[in-house]
C-alpha cells in the first residue's frame, strides 16, 4: 500500500477520533478545505510540509503518519495543548 492511502486512512481516522472538521484542520494549517479534502481521499500527495504541520497537530511522528495504519482505539482520548479556534470539539466562541 502506498504511503499516501495510509497517510489519507490515517487522516481520516485521526479527524474523526479527535473531532474535528476538514475545515478545522485545513485552517490549522494554512490550505484550502478542498485541497486538504483531497489529500485526506488520495486524490493528490501533500507536500513535506503540510505532512509535517499535520504530524505535530497530532502529536505522531513523520514514520507512524505516513508508513502505519494507525489503530484509532490504542490513541488517547484527546490531544495535550490543542487550543484555540480549530481545538477539536470546540462551540464557544471567546471574543
Amino acid at each position: 500500500m502506498s504511503y499516501q492511502i495510509i497517510l489519507a486512512k490515517n487522516l481520516r481516522k485521526l479527524r474523526l477520533r479527535y473531532g474535528f472538521t476538514q475545515l478545522q484542520l485545513s485552517g490549522m494549517i494554512n490550505i484550502d478545505r478542498t485541497y486538504y479534502s483531497r489529500i485526506e481521499n488520495a486524490k493528490v500527495p501533500p507536500t513535506i510540509d503540510i505532512v509535517m504541520s499535520l504530524a505535530e497537530i497530532f502529536h505522531l511522528s513523520l514514520d507512524a503518519l505516513l508508513f502505519q495504519e494507525l489503530d484509532p482505539s490504542s490513541l488517547p482520548d484527546h490531544i495535550n495543548q490543542m487550543t484555540g479556534p480549530y481545538s477539536p470539539k470546540s462551540s464557544s466562541n471567546d471574543d
